[in-house]
């Protein structure tokens, strides 16, 4: 019997025991470092997706906040009273506008035969408010139901909101006492807005801030 024998060469002789060790231990080191660059890119991301979205929510509502806090007070007929409202403090304001040029705030107008104003003028009778049980700043604008002054309708401006603070400031840009007093009420002429908004998520929570000044452009006629 004739036995053909291959030569093998060392090259050929495979990984040893020690060199697939070796190899595996490099292996594990390399996937641990692209698993770590992968969560840290994931949460980067995550992170500034929420914080974008945070930021874009404050914008809109400080946006809507100062348009209207800055016409508070528009009252071409000069009804006695319009402007900022009693119950104002550091969580809350209350402002009335004449929007509609008919000298009344949130009640019937007698030459419209008793038909309810507040159902085509609701946006007279303002109040932002911020609660702290539910971290919610909310919107209430008074809406028609057979009622003089009808009944205040709430919705959600900002939800995961940390604190609201309304500061009161007057011509010469002193600070007014909160609660307002009454007697103080006609001495606003600007209000400072600061919303801290707050949202978790799975990477950590997102804090924001936003702060503004608005001048009341009608609370000075």
């Amino acid at each position: 019997m004739i036995v053909i024998r291959a030569d093998r060469t060392k090259g050929e002789n495979g990984f040893s025991l020690i060199e697939l060790m070796i190899g595996i231990a490099i292996a594990s080191l390399v996937m641990a470092a692209t698993y770590g660059i992968f969560i840290n890119y994931r949460r980067s991301n995550t992170l500034q997706t929420v914080s974008t979205d945070v930021q874009q929510d404050l914008r809109a509502a400080i946006m809507l906040m100062e348009q209207e806090i800055r016409g508070a007070g528009f009252n071409p007929r000069t009804v006695a009273g319009v402007g900022i409202q009693s119950g104002s403090d550091a969580t809350t304001i209350i402002f009335t506008s004449d929007n509609d040029f008919n000298g009344l705030i949130a009640q019937d107008d007698p030459a419209t035969g008793g038909v309810d104003e507040l159902a085509s003028s609701p946006d007279e009778w303002i109040t932002y408010g911020y609660d702290p049980a539910t971290r919610q700043l909310t919107r209430d604008s008074m809406q028609a139901d057979g009622t003089q002054f009808g009944t205040q309708i709430q919705q959600t401006v900002l939800d995961n909101v940390a604190s609201v603070s309304f500061f009161y400031r007057d011509q010469d840009f002193n600070p007014i006492a909160t609660p307002v007093p009454n007697a103080s009420l006609a001495d606003i002429r600007s209000v400072y807005i600061t919303i801290q908004m707050v949202r978790g998520t799975p990477h950590g929570d997102v804090d924001r801030t936003i702060e503004t000044r608005v001048y009341c452009r009608n609370l000075s006629l």
